[in-house]
């Protein structure tokens, strides 16, 4: 998960992604950012997000309107969701 904040040198931090998944945004502020401006900038991405974890756990197939398709995963493409403000899927580059 990709997930930036204007603050110089902020990263993403191990566990971010889960007030994303539950749709809990304000569960962490020092993570997401605490103003009203900074938590509607992450609201879209908790909707897509926590609209697959439930689309997921309903059907057994995360993909659902609001996220780009997303193939199911094999060892030749590799394909994975990068969530960021506009998730979508890349194939790792091989080495």
């Amino acid at each position: 998960m990709n997930w930036h904040r204007d603050a110089p040198g902020a990263r993403a931090m191990h566990t971010i992604d889960i007030p994303f998944m539950f749709d809990n945004l304000q569960a962490a502020p020092g993570q997401i950012g605490s103003s009203p401006e900074e938590l509607a900038a992450a609201q879209p991405l908790a909707d897509v997000m926590s609209g697959m974890l439930i689309h997921y756990a309903a059907t057994g197939d995360p993909n659902h309107p609001g996220l780009p398709s997303w193939p199911a995963y094999d060892l030749d493409q590799r394909n994975t969701m990068i969530w960021e403000s506009a998730p979508h899927v890349e194939a790792p580059r091989r080495i």
